[in-house]
C-alpha cells in the first residue's frame, strides 16, 4: 500500500512538472497580460534606481503593460533579491541589480539565496567605468607612476571609500592584488562624504564614476589616471585604461542587469530579453546612458548568466585575500 502510493505521489510529480512544461510556450504567447513589478534593491534617486527607472519606462512600452518600479531598499539590496528570488516563476516578479549584487553576495555567504542559481538571467543591460583618481599632491601623473609610489611606501599612501563592501572598495581592493601593492583603506559613510575628503587631501587614491569625477578633473582638483574598463570611455578617450597603464587584465564595471526568479520559463526569459534589446536600440535611451558614461550592452541570457557566475568567483577570491568582513 505504501509502495502505491509513492508510486502515485511520483506519477503526480511527474504530470505536474510535464503539465508547467507544456504550459510555458502557451504562457509566454499571452504574456504578459498584467502589471510586471521590478524589485530595485536600493532606494529611490541613486544610481542603480535611476537606470532601473528608464529600463522599466522603455520596457513597458515594448511589452503593453505597466513596469511598476519597487524600491526595496536595505541590506545592500539584498532584502529585495531575496524576495524575488521566493516569487513566482511566471515573469511578473523581477529584479534589476548592479555590480553590488554579486559582491554582496561574496561578502555575505550566509544569505538565504544563490546569487547566480537563484534566479534566470534575462540580460545585461549597461557597464558603467569608473575612473582611478588621486590627489594632485600625489605627485602621480600615470597609474605606473602611483604603483611605484605605493611600492615605495607600503602601508603609507590611503585610498577612500563609502563604506565597506561599496564598488570603490571592492575595486580598488582589486586592484591593489593584481598591482601588489599596499595602501590603506578609509572608509566614510556614503559616496558625497569620500568625495570631500579626497578634494581635501584627506585620502589621496579612488574609484568615482565619470559623472562625479570629470568636473574635478578639468578643474584641476583631481588627477584622472585610467579608466577601469578593458575599453577606454567614449566620453574621455585619451584616458588609458588599467590594462594599458599598468595593471595587465584589471577589469572593473558598475553594470546593470535584470533578473527573474529560478525556473521561470525560457519562453518567457527570452521575451524579456528581446524587449530590453529593443529598448537598448533606442538612441534617447543610449544618449542618457551615455551621458552617465555608461554603455548599453544587451547580451543573452546565458552569457550574462556567464558573466554573474565569474563576477561572483572573482569578489569571493577579493574578499578572501583582503580579509573583508561583511556588515
Amino acid at each position: 500500500m505504501i509502495g502505491q502510493r509513492t508510486a502515485r505521489r511520483s506519477l503526480s510529480s511527474i504530470l505536474a512538472v510535464a503539465a508547467w512544461i507544456a504550459a510555458g510556450p502557451a504562457a509566454a504567447q499571452s504574456y504578459p497580460t498584467r502589471p510586471i513589478l521590478m524589485a530595485v534593491g536600493f532606494a529611490p534617486g541613486g544610481g542603480t534606481d535611476i537606470v532601473g527607472r528608464l529600463i522599466a519606462d522603455k520596457l513597458s512600452q515594448r511589452v503593453g503593460q505597466p513596469v511598476v518600479v519597487a524600491n526595496v531598499s536595505g541590506a545592500g539590496g539584498t532584502i529585495a533579491a531575496q524576495q524575488v528570488a521566493q516569487a513566482a516563476p511566471d515573469g511578473y516578479r523581477l529584479l534589476f541589480v548592479s555590480s553590488a549584487h554579486t559582491m554582496s553576495a561574496a561578502l555575505r555567504p550566509d544569505l538565504p539565496y544563490d546569487a547566480v542559481k537563484s534566479y534566470a538571467p534575462i540580460t545585461k543591460i549597461a557597464d558603467t567605468p569608473n575612473l582611478i583618481v588621486v590627489h594632485p599632491s600625489i605627485g602621480a601623473s600615470t597609474l605606473s607612476d602611483l604603483i611605484a609610489l605605493a611600492r615605495k611606501q607600503p602601508g603609507k599612501l590611503n585610498y577612500g571609500s563609502g563604506g565597506v563592501g561599496t564598488n570603490a572598495h571592492m575595486s580598488t581592493e582589486l586592484l591593489k592584488s593584481m598591482a601588489g601593492i599596499q595602501i590603506t583603506h578609509v572608509a566614510y559613510k556614503g559616496a558625497g562624504p569620500f568625495l570631500s575628503a579626497m578634494l581635501s587631501n584627506e585620502v589621496q587614491i579612488g574609484f568615482a564614476t565619470l559623472p562625479t569625477a570629470l568636473p574635478h578633473i578639468r578643474g584641476g582638483r583631481l588627477k584622472g589616471l585610467a579608466v577601469t574598463t578593458r575599453t577606454r570611455s567614449a566620453a574621455i578617450p585619451d584616458m588609458p585604461t588599467a590594462d594599458e597603464a599598468g595593471v595587465p587584465g584589471y577589469e572593473y564595471s558598475v553594470w546593470f542587469g535584470l533578473l527573474a526568479p529560478a525556473r521561470t520559463p525560457a519562453a518567457i526569459v527570452n521575451r524579456l530579453r528581446d524587449a530590453v534589446v529593443a529598448a537598448l536600440s533606442d538612441t534617447a535611451l543610449q544618449e542618457r546612458l551615455k551621458a552617465d558614461g555608461s554603455i548599453a550592452v544587451g547580451s543573452t541570457p546565458a552569457e550574462f548568466g556567464t558573466f554573474m557566475a565569474a563576477e561572483l568567483a572573482k569578489w569571493k577570491t577579493v574578499v578572501q585575500k583582503a580579509g573583508i568582513k561583511g556588515n
